[in-house]
This record gives C-alpha cells, structure tokens and sequence, in this order.
C-alpha cells in the first residue's frame, strides 16, 4: 500500500507534462454574469424576399 501514492504522483507528473499546468482559478469577484439568449426563429435575411415567398419555400409537402 506504501506504492500507491507514488504511482499517483508519477501519473500526475506525467500529466503534468503532457498536459502542462491549468489556469489559475477565477475569482468569483471577477467572474461575468451569465445572459440567457434566446434562439432566434428565423434568419433574418429570409425576409427579404417577402413573407410569401418564404412561406412558399418553406412550406410542407
């Protein structure tokens, strides 16, 4: 059981190593807001053309 703990600092070491080292944690302080968006329903240049006609090119059947 005394090998276990050195098996996982070789692993981290070669972690480490091929991964390099993380980022530094951010800082609640400095974090951003988080803003919900909604998905828009449609592009807006499919209007361009006219509601008819993207109507007629979009529709069933």
């Amino acid at each position: 059981m005394t090998e276990e703990p050195a098996v996982e600092l070789d692993d981290a070491h070669f972690r480490a190593e091929r991964f390099g080292t993380l980022p530094a944690r951010v800082h609640p302080d400095d974090a951003e807001a988080m803003t919900e968006t909604d998905v828009p329903r449609v592009r807006p240049d499919d209007f361009a053309a006219g509601e008819e006609q993207w109507m007629l090119r979009n529709a069933a059947g």
